[in-house]
């Protein structure tokens, strides 16, 4: 199934005072910008009994860390937009070291995903991920999109997760514009044929004549080839609709996995160990 996102509109006011489609909101306070921003709660870390600090993606300026006092609270006005996973229209205030949440408007809760451990597991994952993938001051808006997508399929719809997470890895890859090089060798410029592998170390496929340049890598034939290429030029609702054989979703999902990793510094998620626990 598709499912449309929201269309929602943002203002900007100027000196001019006139307000344009698609900015937000920005004003000065004493030595402080107040300004409305549309984000997505990606991690929420607890620093005392009342307050919390949580990392937004905005759809504007990329991430953001910012304090929630007494989000920690039932009664707390700002406990429901402080939550994991949930996309809000936040007022924050900037701060020297850390911003300020002022309020937050619900657009969606996406309160399911954290009532099914199966989906939480995996919605953190695309969470921790993306914290990794972005900086702040840059917005990303394809990758924004691409996490309401994923969430919006684990609140309102059944989805193969295994599947839903190889096709977030790929298409995260190809957001953050770090493809691997795919349509030849990458040492040689030379024809693949179905002896080959791909360099995580390097980033790219390369030949039978060029393996002792490899680094880190995978074996591959035509098969996972092929199917890594469909990943990178599918729509992700088109590669849900696939079925495909276990092995080579297995395969194909660890070899993307540990290129993403390697590319972000890591060697693991905590999201990644939660995941690997619940399926054992």
């Amino acid at each position: 199934f598709y499912l449309k996102l929201k269309e929602r509109e943002e203002t900007n006011v100027e000196e001019t005072g006139e307000p344009h489609e698609g900015d937000s909101i920005s004003l000065q306070w004493g030595g402080n910008m107040i300004y409305e921003t549309e984000a997505i709660v990606l991690r929420k870390h607890k620093i005392t009994n009342s307050d919390v600090i949580i990392t937004l993606f905005s759809k504007t300026t990329g991430k953001i860390r910012a304090i929630a006092k007494g989000a920690s609270r039932n009664k707390s006005q700002l406990a429901p937009s402080s939550n994991m996973f949930v996309n809000a229209n936040y007022i924050i205030r900037t701060g020297k070291n850390l911003h300020k949440i002022s309020s937050g408007e619900i657009i969606e809760s996406y309160y399911p995903i954290r009532e099914d451990m199966d989906k939480f597991a995996y919605s953190a994952f695309f969470a921790e991920l993306t914290e990794n993938l972005i900086q702040e001051g840059e917005p990303n808006e394809k990758l924004y999109d691409l996490l309401l997508k994923v969430y919006n399929l684990g609140t309102f719809g059944e989805v193969d997760l295994k599947l839903l997470k190889l096709a977030f890895q790929v298409k995260s890859i190809q957001y953050s514009g770090i493809m691997p090089e795919l349509s030849k060798c990458i040492f040689c410029d030379g024809e693949l044929n179905d002896k080959m592998g791909i360099s995580i170390s390097h980033g790219g496929t390369f030949c039978e004549k060029c393996v002792s340049n490899k680094g880190r890598y995978y074996l591959i034939n035509n098969r996972i080839l092929s199917f890594i290429r469909y990943l990178f030029y599918t729509d992700l609702f088109e590669i849900l609709k696939l079925d495909i054989n276990e092995q080579l979703l297995k395969h194909t999902d660890t070899i993307m996995e540990d290129y993403i990793l390697t590319y972000i510094g890591k060697r693991n998620l905590k999201s990644l160990e939660f995941i690997k626990s619940i399926l054992n």
